[in-house]
């Protein structure tokens, strides 16, 4: 079985709203069996919604999302009929949904949020229960073309509990991300080569993400269990390679590993930043649960606040600057000393665009790790093609991150 994501809105193709329901559907198609063979993004015009619909009829599903609003530029209805050669009724039914949902709502009930209760003939209503907008289904061919509102909380329930379950196929498919840091895609390529060229299920696809790399191992099976029995061996060799370079199987982000290993081993983290900013207790106190594992975290920008809060003392920031191995160090225990955490880390360093040296050029970063057994510092030099200040601050975010994941696996 195959299908096409049509999705709907002028805003879509202008760049102002990211299209997060093509990437849902997508995923949820994946994991039905079914196969996703093209997205496309139309703006807000009957006839090119209707040449989109015709164009993909050649697939056994059309999903299409967004444009059914009270608004004359919500047109998807009217392009679904004149796709299918069809008129639009008014669904009584549907009427009565959209004054009740208005009226409950307390607002103002006008006559175009009637344009809600249109249909093509032979439409199937699938019940939203989160908007005024009915989806529905419409057999165009031999091609079952879904309508689904765009707003995301009304889109994702009305997938699962109404079409995920008709479109299921004969197989499942199931997968695993395993997340690295600390090895580039063109090495890791090199390192893996056989389970990403030789391998058709499962499968071993590299992607880049935000921060490191993402494994996904991918494979398809008549039922979970033997989808899973595929994976696990797999999972289980590239770990073996690939060593400390990953740090987590199925979790979000760096921070993610580091808030489980902090909850797992019943310990706080404090953070003394620099060049970052705050970026690193951000990420940390994004996650859920971080408030049970994060002490505190202090941002000390200027030589002065480095002193008086953190305790570095003024002879080291003279001699040896406060990028530095001895700088690092200092931040980190000043800051396990301030808090009640178990383990601290320390970040200092240029991230430019300015303030850069022969001795230390843009991107020279210094951390500390503290703990009761005393202080490590480590280096390392963003030096990637056109690396800008943001780049900077959070590749060392997440390079900082990563000693702490490090240093807590091997404690």
């Amino acid at each position: 079985m195959k299908a096409e994501i049509i999705a709907v809105g002028t805003e879509l193709l202008l760049g102002n709203t990211v299209n997060t329901n093509a990437t849902f559907l997508a995923q949820r198609l994946q994991e039905c069996g079914v196969e996703s063979y093209r997205q496309v993004v139309v703006g807000d015009n009957i006839t090119r919604i209707a040449d989109a619909i015709k164009s993909a009829l050649s697939n056994d599903i059309i999903l299409i999302c967004g444009g059914l609003g009270p608004t004359g530029d919500d047109v998807t209805r009217d392009a679904v009929a004149l796709a299918a050669g069809k008129k639009l009724y008014e669904d009584q039914v549907c009427r009565q949904k959209v004054s009740d949902y208005i009226n409950k709502a307390g607002t103002p009930l006008t006559e175009n949020n009637f344009r809600q209760a249109l249909l093509p003939e032979g439409a199937v209503v699938l019940h939203n229960e989160n908007g005024s907008a009915e989806s529905f289904y419409l057999d165009i061919n031999n091609t079952r073309v879904y309508v689904l509102p765009g707003p995301p909380r009304e889109l994702k329930p009305i997938f699962d509990k109404y079409i995920a379950p008709e479109i299921s196929g004969e197989s499942v498919l199931v997968k695993r991300q395993l997340r690295l840091f600390g090895i580039w895609e063109s090495a890791l390529e090199t390192k893996i080569a056989h389970y990403t060229h030789d391998l058709a299920n499962p499968s071993v696809g590299i992607y880049a993400s935000h921060g490191g790399v993402m494994l996904q191992v991918t494979a398809r099976a008549k039922t979970l269990n033997e989808a899973e029995n595929m994976l696990v061996p797999v999972v289980d060799e590239l770990c073996d390679i690939l060593g400390d370079d990953v740090y987590g199987i199925d979790v979000d982000n760096i921070e993610h590993a580091v808030v489980n290993l902090l909850t797992k081993q019943g310990k706080k983290l404090a953070v003394a930043e620099s060049c970052t900013g705050g970026l690193i207790a951000k990420r940390i106190v994004d996650r859920p649960g971080a408030s049970a594992v994060f002490d505190c975290g202090v941002v000390s920008y200027s030589n002065d606040i480095k002193n008086k809060v953190l305790g570095v003392s003024k002879e080291t920031l003279e001699k040896y600057g406060a990028v530095s191995s001895q700088t690092a160090a200092e931040m980190a225990q000043g800051i396990l000393n301030l808090s009640g955490a178990d383990i601290a880390v320390s970040v200092t360093g240029i991230a430019g665009p300015d303030g850069g040296t022969p001795e230390k050029p843009v991107g020279t970063v210094w951390y500390g790790i503290a703990d009761k057994n005393g202080v490590k510092t480590f280096k390392n030099v963003v030096s990637r093609d056109g690396a800008d200040r943001n780049y900077i601050r959070e590749y060392s975010a997440s390079y900082a991150l990563n000693l702490v994941r490090k240093h807590l696996s091997c404690v």
